[in-house]
């Protein structure tokens, strides 16, 4: 029996509830494909620094807001920077407003693979999720990666970290609280350290001094021994980030003296603020230049796809365009039927739609690896 007989609509597994994750979700079930989002952890998340995006991002990857009677977004976003923390609430809230998109907490994806009739993703507890197509979300130690391109499974540690805050001004010191040091992003450093730096709006939207997120993030070369004695990075291989109670008082002091005399007075004291208050991470950086991004009935997209440094600024642009152009070629495959041919076929032409750009995208960053890390 031909699936087109069915009059269905198609269906996806997308593997992973980060940003990319919800956006791949929203596009998809945009274009009538009923989605089942798997995602490893509870409900609540936060990290990161901050993002640029575009005007009326929500209502891009969801139509709604669009056209006249279309369902009014959630919560919207203005253009311009934010946190990841507000970004990843805003698509959130979208998912959660979305008959489209079905949301399955603590599913620990192990493996993903496929049929001549369907794909499934199987969690560590024996539970198999089947849909007409399997979509890795699911970062830069991809599951779904290792079935996509199983001979080039592994993004590899580009040999430094990223220390990662943000903190809200009203949680600054009164000296530092509302200064106009903080009005205008800033890239700073040396060879050992970089910092990039600036303020969006803050947790209650505002924008005004005194009531802004302010955010930093500092490129250390200086720390690799941490990394591969604690265990967070293995090889070549990224395990796990430095989460905040794995700064002891040492380190936190060392990344505090790495500031003064280095950068200005206030740029210091809100890396100290941040220590302080347990709110800095370090995340070993990864890259992965893509092979490929299909298989069958099995794709990538986002950091499962293509791991470049953040200096590039690059990934989220790179994991929404991937998220629109596989719902383009998923709607254009429904429309013709749902055998597996047209939707092994569709899948190619989003790997060849979006391959060149993610792998320039990545190779792009390695140059800046390259004359910034000694291991590199």
């Amino acid at each position: 029996m031909n699936d087109r007989t069915l009059n269905r609509p198609p269906t996806a597994i997308v593997v992973g509830g980060s940003l990319a994750g919800l956006m791949t979700s929203l596009t998809l079930s945009r274009v009538g494909v009923a989605v089942t989002l798997l995602e490893r952890s509870g409900p609540g998340r936060s990290r990161g620094g901050g993002l640029l995006v575009s005007d009326g991002l929500v209502e891009r990857v969801t139509g709604w807001g669009l056209v006249p009677g279309s369902p009014r977004v959630p919560t919207t976003l203005s253009g311009g920077m934010h946190s990841w923390h507000t970004i990843f609430t805003a698509l959130y809230a979208a998912v959660e407003h979305d008959p489209g998109v079905t949301v399955i907490h603590n599913a620990r994806v192990t493996s993903a693979d496929q049929g001549d009739s369907a794909a499934w993703a199987t969690a560590d507890d024996g539970r198999v999720f089947r849909a007409d197509v399997v979509i890795g979300a699911d970062g830069h130690r991809s599951v779904v990666r290792a079935a996509v391109a199983p001979s080039h499974p592994d993004a590899t540690f580009a040999g430094y970290l990223v220390w990662i805050a943000t903190m809200e001004e009203t949680g600054l010191p009164e000296s530092i609280r509302g200064h106009r040091a903080f009005d205008q992003n800033v890239f700073l450093g040396d060879d050992d350290a970089m910092l990039l730096g600036g303020s969006f709006p803050g947790e209650d939207g505002g924008t005004e001094r005194g009531r802004r997120t302010i955010g930093w993030a500092v490129y250390d070369s200086t720390h690799n021994d941490l990394l591969y004695r604690n265990g967070n990075v293995q090889g070549s291989v990224v395990h796990h980030s430095v989460s905040a109670d794995e700064i002891p008082d040492e380190l936190a002091e060392q990344l505090a003296r790495m500031g003064r005399g280095r950068w200005s007075p206030q740029w210091t004291e809100v890396m100290q603020a941040s220590l302080r208050a347990g709110r800095v991470i370090g995340t070993p950086i990864s890259e992965y230049v893509p092979h490929h991004v299909v298989n069958g009935r099995l794709a990538i997209v986002g950091d499962a796809a293509h791991v470049a440094t953040p200096m590039t600024g690059s990934g989220f642009t790179q994991a929404l365009d991937d998220a629109e152009v596989l719902a383009d070629v998923i709607e254009a495959a429904a429309r013709r039927g749902l055998d597996g041919r047209l939707i092994a076929d569709a899948l190619l032409k989003y790997e060849k739609k979006r391959l060149r750009s993610a792998q320039s995208s990545v190779q792009s960053g390695q140059t800046f690896s390259r004359r910034f890390s000694p291991a590199a």
